[in-house]
């Protein structure tokens, strides 16, 4: 299972590069005595990296041939992507992370990949679930962070076909569960 990382939800939905640079300048001018590594803009000033250049040139001709055409990516993103970022990202540094944990894609469709698989755990369609079932559906998602999502309540109402109220009342269910 995965779990949303609650600082990429901070960032707001149309941020843009002047945000990052006055964040950086006011924190460089708080903090002189440290230095910055600036991974979030890039440097325009410079030419790309030849091995950039290069897994670009790959990338592009993989894409020219029907045998290696790859497409639109799944919902999860790539699974070469995903076991690369998984083994290179994670176990390397020890951590035990598989590629089934690995998402890659934009927060927008996180919350729809999140309701997929928990109905799949679920094993009925939401017009199917009895209301335990729902309850359980909602459990899972705080679980894993789904109503960190902006609007995501609104979202999971539609899915159950339940009002805000019933969602409020599953989430209240749940947390009395825990306790």
């Amino acid at each position: 299972m995965f779990k949303i990382n609650d600082n990429y939800l901070k960032l707001p939905g149309s941020y843009l590069f002047s945000t990052i640079a006055k964040k950086v300048n006011a924190y460089s001018e708080a903090n002189p005595d440290k230095n910055i590594i600036r991974l979030g803009i890039g440097d325009v000033t410079q030419p790309l990296a030849p091995a950039i250049i290069d897994s670009l040139h790959k990338a592009v001709d993989e894409m020219g041939h029907a045998e290696t055409f790859h497409g639109y990516a799944p919902d999860l993103g790539y699974e070469f992507l995903r076991s690369a970022i998984a083994k290179n990202d994670f176990q390397a540094r020890g951590c035990d992370i598989a590629a089934d944990e690995i998402f890659v894609s934009d927060v927008n469709q996180l919350l729809e990949v999140i309701m997929k698989k928990t109905q799949e755990h679920i094993g009925k369609l939401p017009e199917q679930m009895t209301r335990d079932d729902k309850i359980e559906f909602v459990r899972l998602l705080n679980e894993k962070g789904a109503f960190l999502i902006t609007k995501s309540g609104e979202r999971v109402q539609e899915y159950l076909g339940i009002s805000k109220y019933t969602l409020y009342n599953y989430l209240d269910i749940t947390k009395n569960q825990k306790e």
